[in-house]
C-alpha cells in the first residue's frame, strides 16, 4: 500500500496522491483509518 499525504498545515487543502486500484476496499480502509487518526488530532491541536 502506498500513498502520499501532502498539504500545508496553514492550508485548508490536502491533496492525497494513490494509484488507480478501483474499488479495492483492503487498499482504502487502512487509508481511511490513518486520515481519521489524523483528523481527530488536528481537532484536538485546534481545541
Amino acid at each position: 500500500m502506498k500513498y502520499e499525504l501532502y498539504g500545508d498545515q496553514q492550508s485548508n487543502i490536502t491533496i492525497l496522491a494513490i494509484p488507480a486500484l478501483g474499488e479495492r476496499t483492503e487498499f482504502y480502509r487502512p487509508l481511511a483509518k490513518q486520515m481519521f487518526k489524523s483528523f481527530v488530532m488536528v481537532i484536538t491541536i485546534y481545541l
